[in-house]
């Protein structure tokens, strides 16, 4: 039996009463030094006057139950009960009843309770409340079964009853009470929604509910409601194959043109499940021409795969020049909307970060800037990326034209903040670092948590490097590295920042040296040397801002590029554990769930048939 001075510890501060007795604080205050002795002699007398409150309640119970004296502690509870009329009290009563091995007076109490509350709605819901408290749920669940029978209205009770069944252990019992009460109505089916996150704690929760709706799938006429039920659920576990065959069924029978679909492909993408929003897009868009989603749905399915594309720091030739293709093929479709602008936007990106085709880029770029449906806001994105574009021809004042542009408009937006942001990091590249830091501390504080890191990471880099005489120089060489690497050139950067290396070995910028060099090797597919110069990094430079960035690029070259799953893992675990404030730890956290199986392959979903 739980030790009841919890729950009588919560009823004292809801129903304080006033008018204590100095007696009474004196008994409190012995039973607080642990004289029982004494205090139970002040409780017994103040009990016999009738002047003891429920104030000293919990004291009085926690020195009769340390003395294992339940006839005073019975006495107290009808004590109680006869100055208040609470029913908390008879099932305290109870409980004590039990404890001191009076059963049959114990099971005759709770007969009577039930008996003289079953037929008022709030006192059987308060007794029940009080019986679930002190773990008699049968006995909660028979008195609220009592009261929907008087009462003529069947599942009155139902999500009060189904918890009282899961509390007990009977999940089986509490799933089918939940999936009963949820064919009633819509509301009751919206109410089950909204509480049955509280059922699924466990994999063992989830799997009971999940079989319990597959068979009443294929075996009832509310087989509709269950399939939108069991999708949910695939969401909630994030087993979006299977979610995605649910949903298309859903939105077969539900003839809504893929709709349903298109829902899971903008959770899909929330969650950054690419290939899977594609694959929704792709059937959306494969319904026809004649689907009034058909645009939208092929603008989403290359949405998906650019982003597939692009969060992956090394993309590979094969999957780019393919996109490229679809790209192309959308964009000359003849069609004038916002879609084929924001595909010629993410075309433009591809180009500029991963082709090496900036000419190209701009120009589309001025197209889509060009659309008459164009927001003006978009139209600003766009002239970011054609300053993007512009830097890397090596255009700087262009670029800084275009930058100023929107930063002038959007002064205090986020895509404003972006702007300045491009333009300290401009400035960095060309030297002028005490301009940029200032423009960088303005940042430290901006809307984006992006923005504000990205701007703080830069600043301690010249803070930090950034001294009186050579320091200048060896400043001014890893920048321009820096800006060589950022426009592919990588062997231009190489010699640059092996500059430093030959120069000055002892620089405070050893650690970014060498975090460069690894880049510029990746750039140019060398992965061992890459792999090399991230060990060291990580290695020797422990303690150094840089470390956790190391750690998650090598991870990433052993799982992307040698499918090497145990030293992935191994590189993801390090930051996991040991660089929590990092902003990698969270995608670090979802690769390395990826890797140990955690996600549900289709193949081995065992729901469906072939």
């Amino acid at each position: 039996m739980k030790r009841l001075s919890t729950y009588i510890f919560l009823f004292l501060f809801s129903g304080f009463v006033h008018g204590q007795t100095s007696e009474e604080r004196l008994a409190i205050s012995y039973s607080q030094e642990g004289d029982c002795e004494k205090a139970s002699v002040l409780f017994q007398k103040l009990k016999k006057s009738k002047t003891l409150t429920s104030n000293a309640f919990e004291y009085a119970v926690g020195c009769w139950e340390s003395e294992k004296n339940y006839n005073q502690l019975i006495d107290l509870c009808n004590y109680f009960y006869i100055k208040t009329r609470k029913l908390e009290f008879k099932v305290y009563e109870i409980a004590y009843l039990e404890r001191s091995n009076e059963r049959k007076k114990a099971q005759r109490l709770k007969e009577t309770l039930v008996k003289n509350t079953f037929n008022n709605v709030n006192k059987s819901k308060q007794l029940a409340s009080h019986f679930r408290r002190q773990g008699y749920y049968m006995e909660a669940i028979e008195l609220l079964n009592k009261n929907e029978s008087y009462i003529g209205q069947k599942g009155f009770h139902a999500l009060d009853i189904s918890y009282l069944y899961y509390l007990k252990g009977d999940k089986q019992e509490s799933v089918n009470q939940l999936l009963d009460y949820s064919k009633v109505s819509s509301s009751s089916y919206n109410n089950v929604m909204k509480v049955l996150p509280n059922y699924l704690q466990d994999d063992n929760d989830y799997t009971i509910l999940k079989k319990e709706l597959i068979k009443r799938i294929r075996t009832e006429k509310f087989g509709l409601r269950y399939e939108q039920m069991l999708s949910w659920v695939f969401v909630q576990q994030k087993d979006w194959n299977s979610a995605f065959l649910h949903y298309k069924a859903i939105s077969k029978k539900k003839d809504d043109q893929g709709r349903k679909v298109l829902e899971l492909a903008k959770l899909c993408t929330s969650n950054e499940e690419y290939d899977l929003a594609a694959k929704c897009y792709r059937y959306v868009w494969q319904l026809g021409k004649n689907n009034m989603f058909y645009q939208m749905a092929q603008s989403g399915w290359l949405s998906s795969r650019y982003n597939s594309v692009v969060k992956k720091p090394y993309p590979d030739t094969i999957s780019l020049q393919k996109l490229d293709k679809d790209f192309l093929e959308f964009i000359n479709s003849g069609e004038r909307s916002p879609y084929v602008a924001q595909a010629m936007r993410q075309l433009a990106e591809v180009y500029i970060k991963y082709m090496r085709r900036s000419s190209e880029a701009v120009s589309l770029l001025e197209k889509a800037i060009s659309f008459p449906s164009a927001s003006d806001k978009f139209k600003s994105e766009c002239k970011l990326d054609l300053g993007d574009a512009y830097l890397f021809l090596g255009d700087v004042w262009e670029s800084e034209l275009l930058y100023a542009q929107v930063q002038k408009a959007y002064n205090e937006e986020e895509l404003g903040q972006e702007a300045r942001f491009k333009k300290a990091q401009l400035a960095y590249y060309r030297g002028e670092f005490t301009w940029s830091e200032t423009q960088l501390e303005v940042l430290k504080g901006a809307t984006s948590q992006l923005i504000s890191n990205n701007a703080i990471e830069l600043a301690l880099r010249i803070q930090d490097n950034l001294g009186i005489d050579s320091n200048y120089v060896v400043m001014e060489t890893y920048a321009n590295a820096e800006l060589l690497l950022y426009q592919n050139r990588s062997n231009e950067a190489l010699k640059e920042v092996e500059k430093i290396t030959l120069l000055f070995p002892e620089h405070s910028l050893a650690d970014e040296v060498l975090y460069l060099k690894a880049r510029v090797y990746a750039q140019k597919q060398e992965w061992d040397k890459s792999i090399s110069n991230y060990k060291e990094l990580i290695t020797m430079h422990k303690e150094d801002i840089l470390y956790d960035n190391g750690l998650f690029e090598l991870a990433s070259i052993y799982e992307e590029q040698f499918k090497d799953t145990s030293n992935a893992m191994l590189y993801y675990e390090e930051l996991i554990l040991n660089q929590k404030g990092s902003l990698y730890v969270v995608e670090a956290s979802r690769r390395y769930r990826a890797l140990r199986g955690d996600v549900i392959k289709e193949a081995e979903n065992y729901y469906f048939k072939p």
